[in-house]
């Protein structure tokens, strides 16, 4: 069996619950399943600056290959009014999806799914 996932920053010196849970996940069935896994993400790992701190190509760590993708940018500066926001009162934050780092080649392969085994969009 094979898997992908698609995480924004990846690695064991990421600090984040998504992140490492992908990690962990991603780990466990190539080690104890014996499933392929491979990871999709950017190449920062800090989730302030979004630097490109790890060098865009492929990779495999523990077992997972990784492949990495340039981020073009951060959060706009508006992202941490909204994160504070929605610590006191989520309801009431206007949320927008796209307040996170991006990778804008990592975007148009997640949309046409090429190369990631096993991706199904729905049509919006």
């Amino acid at each position: 069996m094979r898997v992908a996932f698609v995480t924004p920053r990846y690695g064991p010196e990421v600090m984040g619950g998504a992140e490492t849970a992908a990690r962990q996940l991603a780990e466990h069935l190539v080690d104890r399943v014996g499933w392929e896994a491979e990871v999709y993400s950017t190449c920062a790992l800090d989730h302030i600056t979004w630097e490109n701190v790890v060098p865009p190509g492929d990779s495999v760590l523990n077992g997972v290959t990784v492949h990495r993708f340039a981020a073009v940018g951060g959060r706009p500066k508006e992202f941490y009014a909204l994160d504070g926001r929605l610590r006191v009162a989520p309801a009431s934050a206007g949320l927008r999806l796209e307040d996170g780092g991006r990778s804008l080649r990592l975007r148009r392969l997640s949309r046409r799914g090429r190369g990631i085994g096993g991706i199904h969009r729905r049509a919006d």
